[in-house]
């Protein structure tokens, strides 16, 4: 009695070892204990004897067109996007034709001066100033810089431009981000930059000035002695180089 008592505890290591190794096999995501199989855990053996059952059919397609409204969804946001940029650049083409007006002024009579003084007619651009994914008209008034246009609701709006010698009006770019700049490096003693970010319809979200002074110095440059500022705090010749590479202009040529 005592072998064969034995013996049925062997049977039963072996078939328990076997069941284990089988829902592992299985590629079942619950695997039950020894202590579970042994002390008769029903949950346990009958996570172990079911099967896992494949996916139907009906499922595959329900995944397949959930998957496809998802993509459908995202291309016609996408479309939509393309379109508002599209008709927004077509507004402000109209107001290079001269066909609607910026406020009460038409193109031509804003810009004919260039033609009249120059002889050359106004170079125009069109570049995402504000990142919000419609391009702004930028107008080169030879003079000061850039004057830069948008189109909200249809009409165009005037954003900001030259300010004179004082505030020349350039597009610049640093750390992924979109600049409207305004600069002085025309006169003696001194480099002065401001750079302002735009967010959507005219709404300033970030300024910075970056300056330099060297009134003094009789080489008109600026060297460690001179003053530099970031945001009106004081700064060293060291940090002031590093913003002013940080921060470069656009050529001209990129906007086109």
């Amino acid at each position: 009695m005592k072998r064969k008592s034995i013996g049925k505890k062997r049977i039963s290591a072996c078939v328990l070892t076997a069941v284990l190794a089988a829902s592992i096999l299985s590629g079942c995501e619950y695997a039950p204990s020894i202590d579970e199989l042994i002390h008769g855990d029903k949950s346990a053996q009958k996570e172990v004897s079911e099967a896992v059952e494949p996916e139907t059919e009906e499922q595959k397609e329900t995944e397949e067109t959930e998957a496809a409204s998802e993509t459908e969804v995202t291309e016609e946001a996408d479309a939509s996007d393309a379109a508002a940029a599209d008709d927004t650049e077509a507004v402000l083409q109209a107001f290079v034709n001269d066909e609607i007006p910026a406020g009460d002024k038409k193109f031509s009579e804003l810009y004919d001066y260039v033609k009249e003084e120059l002889g050359i007619e106004p170079d125009v651009y069109y570049y995402d100033v504000d990142d919000d994914g419609k391009k702004e008209l930028l107008v080169n008034q030879q003079y000061y810089g850039l004057d830069i246009y948008e189109a909200i609701d249809g009409k165009i709006m005037f954003l900001t431009g030259g300010e004179g010698t004082t505030g020349f009006c350039s597009i610049y770019e640093g750390e992924g981000k979109t600049y409207v700049a305004h600069s002085d490096f025309s006169h003696g003693g001194r480099q002065l930059l401001t750079l302002t970010r735009y967010e959507g319809d005219g709404n300033k979200v970030e300024e910075i000035t970056i300056n330099a002074e060297y009134y003094d110095n009789e080489d008109d440059h600026y060297d460690e002695n001179s003053t530099f500022t970031y945001n009106g705090e004081s700064i060293t010749m060291k940090e002031y180089e590093k913003y002013m590479d940080t921060y470069k202009p656009v050529d001209t040529d990129d906007l086109k």
